[in-house]
């Protein structure tokens, strides 16, 4: 076997995934660790902290940003920065007006930190804009860029550097090498500039309605996958390309949003007036053909168009070229229709029109958005369908049926008034999302996916001869009707007034946050499991149930369940439910008698629970797990188990984890890029610890105490991706130890949230919208990205954190902070102790009168107190404006702008911390095979 030659290791070496992966290459032998060592730039991490470590052990001279936060002593000691992201400098920066933010106009630079910004920016070679910044960032920039120094950026910026450019009136030779600007082509402060390569790539949809507002200068180039049919008289230099565009002119993807796209593939923009006109056409599918495409996105047409051409708006689509599989329509027409027999994927988003579908036999995948009414080619004897399943309401439907031999996706959102039949023997998953007043009807023998969000007054049906998995979320005045021999899992989320008819057998049914639920049909039902839920009525039978904090159990029939688990109930007397239960199971129940009639029970577990007694025939009980018990009357058996705890290691499949246990502590350790989902029957306290990128789904499950330990997240997953998330229902409490980059949903905690040693995102959720309450939050040397809240608390202990500020403000009774410094915040009215030490820059915007203060050590500190009652111990340049100053200054509200107490403050994450959100331009869609020499692209041998 030939070995690689030292530059070809270094090339291997540039491209690996994170500093595992050097090391181990480093300590292969010793070529592998010259190799590294004489790299002259860092690898390709995704990670910050592992182009942190890289720099800081193999000093290269530069510095690979990959458009992430790295340390400023990193960039400091380099000696050329690539790839940097301008707007994450702003993290830095004080805020002048912290209500206020998210405006740059309330951000102001100091002479130190345009010192320490103009320092990097002297050895950036490339970088990106695609923040709202500050003006005077830009004025750094400008004044300090290297000379030949290449810029991507969006329009907004782009625009506010070339005024800055012209007004300091900077040489021209000085200008960008390359600016890459992300916007419309019809701006007029843009010009060409001599000897400078000026791109702009227009990737939004709809910026351009008319020909003559293409008004670019001669000698810029413009890429755009929207196909703009110019005059011939037209000078301007347009590039047509494939969507996405993301990586264009370089490896790094930018942070921009992107219009729709289908599942990634090459696809471009056309105006539906550009396919109905003749003429246009024949240009467009010259395009089409030479871009290699097939998938289009038709927009709208302008207008004037419309207005003065709506009857001819109102014809068919044309015949498309063949190569066109997929297509995507966003034009406002009346009456639409479809007749392209080589269709496989067609999105329309017509609101309130008619569509009409014919020559569908090939189409696998239908989405439809705002349609009323759609017609369907009726069955021949060339589509029918033959299947073993034949329902009575079938015989009903029959003139209005619709069959798609080879759909496998059914997609329906925001309908109203859609009445739609239709058989298909390969359909696989189907969601409704937002409809109203529909009736849907899907017979399909394949199906198993169903997901029902958020509708109102629909009613669907659904026959099936395969298992399915059903889901109602959030849906009102909901009907669903099914029909199967085989058993189907049903799940009803945080729905009100829902109907299930079922003519099915039960395998799973699961009912959380819900209420008038009526269950009508089969009895047969393996498990039911109710959280926080009210059932109305309920036919089935279950073998297994779970109960917890639901209010009216008595209307569910328990007599035929084996297993029965009884959660957080409180105050209830549970009598002749349990005549062939063999295993119970009660957790954190208070105040509770259960009165066992019947000798069948040969297992029980009692956990957490206080004043509960079970009495009755108990002798044939051969267990008895009993944990953490108050006050409680627990039968005596030989039998007697303390401990109940699940251990969860590394293992080598590349499936999701999903856990359904009654264990009272599960543990999971060593898991990577893994999905865990933890159904808990009871209570169970939950334990992750040393685990990377992974997330955990529990948004509709109750847990005890969870703790994450050594968790860490690759930055663009946790904060580019929104469903990449760890999610947690309800937990008694939550404790975040030494984790990074990982974003944390939280819908309800009661005793304790805890956060040390960790940079995370943290968003706490109401279902009802109302503010959520907990005893202690705790925040230590902790960096907080956000922390949006419903959430209040009594106690808040925070030290040596940043992102506090929402925390503050919902604190109601005691406050501790330690260590915390430049920052501004109102508290709360109801506040009344507040202890600071070894505090600095703080600017209280609230009297404190009536609260008790307390001060050590603080310094360059503002308050306000017209009732004189600070303490204060060794503090020095404390600014205290008494009752006489506040009036004389005209009360509180001229000091900063700030309303009253109880303003919310919600969304900012406080002192260090900004988003860096503001206007980012759409992304683009482009082509992937394009190929432009750019100092974006990959890095050259010099690297080596």
């Amino acid at each position: 076997m030939k070995q690689l030659d030292m530059v070809y290791l270094m090339k291997v070496a540039l491209h690996v995934k994170d500093m595992n992966d050097i090391q181990n290459i480093e300590m292969i032998n010793k070529k592998c660790g010259i190799a590294i060592n004489s790299l002259k730039v860092n690898p390709w991490f995704t990670s910050e902290r592992d182009i942190n470590k890289f720099c800081n052990i193999f000093n290269p001279p530069t510095c690979n940003c990959n458009l992430l936060p790295v340390d400023e002593s990193v960039l400091m000691k380099v000696e050329n920065i690539r790839n940097y992201e301008l707007g994450s400098f702003c993290r830095t920066l004080k805020i002048v007006n912290a209500n206020n933010q998210f405006d740059p106009q309330y951000r102001k630079m100091t002479e130190e930190e345009k010192e320490r910004m103009a320092k990097i920016i002297q050895k950036v070679e490339s970088m990106t804009c695609f923040s709202n910044i500050v003006k005077e960032m830009m004025e750094v920039v400008v004044q300090n860029m290297k000379k030949g120094i290449k810029i991507r950026i969006n329009e907004i910026c782009a625009e506010q550097f070339d005024e800055i450019f012209d007004k300091m009136k900077i040489e021209e030779s000085m200008y960008p090498s390359e600016m890459i600007i992300y916007g419309r082509i019809n701006n007029n402060w843009i010009k060409a500039r001599e000897n400078k390569n000026i791109i702009i790539i227009c990737e939004t949809r709809g910026l351009i309605e008319q020909e003559s507002e293409i008004s670019i200068p001669k000698g810029i180039t413009i890429y755009s996958s929207n196909i703009l049919l110019v005059k011939p008289n037209n000078e301007t230099n347009i590039k047509f390309v494939r969507s996405p565009s993301d990586s264009l002119f370089s490896n790094v993807k930018v942070n921009v949003f992107s219009q729709p796209r289908f599942n990634d593939m090459p696809s471009v923009t056309v105006s539906i007036e550009d396919i109905i006109n003749e003429e246009n056409r024949k240009k467009v599918y010259k395009i089409l053909d030479d871009l290699y495409v097939n998938s289009i996105l038709f927009t709208p047409p302008n207008q004037q168009t419309t207005r003065n051409s709506t009857n001819s708006l109102q014809n068919k689509i044309p015949q498309l070229p063949e190569y066109i599989k997929y297509i995507c329509l966003q034009a406002r027409m009346p009456n639409l229709i479809i007749d392209d027999k080589q269709l496989e994927y067609l999105e329309v988003g017509v609101c309130n029109s008619i569509i009409e579908l014919k020559s569908i036999n090939n189409l696998k995948k239908l989405k439809l958005h705002g349609v009323n009414e759609i017609k369907i080619n009726q069955m021949n004897e060339e589509q029918e369908i033959t299947t073993t399943n034949n329902r009575k309401y079938w015989k009903d439907i029959q003139e209005n049926i619709g069959t798609f031999p080879n759909l496998e996706e059914l997609q329906l959102s925001y309908c109203s008034n859609l009445n739609i039949s239709l058989i298909s023997n390969k359909l696989r998953s189907v969601k409704v999302v937002e409809c109203r007043d529909c009736q849907i009807n899907i017979k399909s023998d394949c199906i198993e996916r169903v997901k029902l969000e958020r509708n109102k007054q629909t009613q669907f049906k659904l026959s099936t001869n395969k298992s399915s998995n059903i889901c109602i979320k959030e849906c009102k005045k909901f009907t669903l009707e099914i029909e199967s021999d085989n058993e189907q899992n049903i799940e009803i989320l945080r729905g009100s007034q829902i109907n299930v008819k079922s003519k099915c057998p039960i395998n799973k049914l699961i009912i959380v946050e819900s209420y008038e639920v009526s269950i009508r049909g089969n009895e047969k039902c393996n498990t039911m499991k109710v959280i926080e839920s009210i059932i109305k009525e309920i036919d089935s039978k279950p073998k297994r149930i779970i109960f917890k904090l639901i209010k009216e159990y008595i209307k569910v029939p328990l007599k035929e369940a084996e297993e029965i688990y009884i959660v957080s109930m409180k105050d209830y007397i549970f009598e002749e439910l349990f005549d062939k239960c063999k295993k119970l199971c009660i957790d954190e129940c208070e105040n509770c008698q259960f009165i066992i009639n019947k000798n069948q029970i040969k297992e029980m577990k009692i956990t957490k629970c206080k004043n509960t007694e079970i009495t009755g025939k108990l002798d044939n009980i051969e267990e008895i797990i009993t944990i953490d018990n108050e006050e409680c009357n627990i039968p005596e058996t030989k039998k007697v188990i303390k401990e109940d705890t699940e251990i969860i290691e590394i293992n080598n499949t590349n499936k999701d984890i999903e856990i359904e246990t009654d264990k009272t502590h599960i543990i999971i350790r060593n898991i990577h890029e893994r999905n865990i989902k933890i159904k808990s029957n009871i209570n169970s306290d939950v334990t992750i610890e040393n685990c990377k990128n992974i997330t955990l789904e529990g948004e509709y499950e109750h847990y005890g105490t969870i703790q994450f330990i050594n968790c860490k997240s690759n930055k663009e997953t946790g904060f580019n991706n929104q469903d990449n998330r760890s999610t947690i229902g309800y937990a008694r409490s939550i404790s975040i130890n030494k984790c990074e980059n990982i974003d944390f949903e939280i819908y309800g905690t009661k005793k304790l949230l805890e956060v040390i040693d960790s940079k995370v995102r943290i968003s706490v959720r109401s279902c009802s919208h109302n503010k959520l309450s907990i005893d202690t939050i705790h925040i230590e040397n902790s960096e907080l990205y956000n922390f949006d809240s419903y959430l209040s608390c009594n106690k808040a202990i925070l030290n040596n954190s940043t992102g506090v500020n929402e925390i503050i403000h919902q604190c109601e009774e005691e406050l501790i902070m330690k260590r915390i410094n430049e920052t501004q915040f109102m508290l709360d009215h109801f506040l009344k102790k507040v202890e600071m030490e070894e505090c600095s820059g703080i600017d209280i915007k609230d009297d404190v009168k009536g609260k008790e203060v307390k001060m050590i050590r603080c310094h360059n500190m503002k308050i306000i107190d017209t009732s004189n009652s600070i303490n204060q111990i060794e503090c020095d340049n404390i600014e205290v404006i008494t009752e006489q100053q506040n009036r004389m200054m005209g009360g509180f509200g001229m000091m900063g702008g700030f309303p009253h107490n109880n303003m919310p403050m919600r969304g900012f994450g406080g002192g260090n911390n900004i988003p860096m959100g503001g206007f980012i331009p759409d992304n683009m869609p482009m082509g992937e095979d394009l190929e432009i020499d750019s100092v974006f692209s990959e890095e050259s041998n010099d690297d080596e």
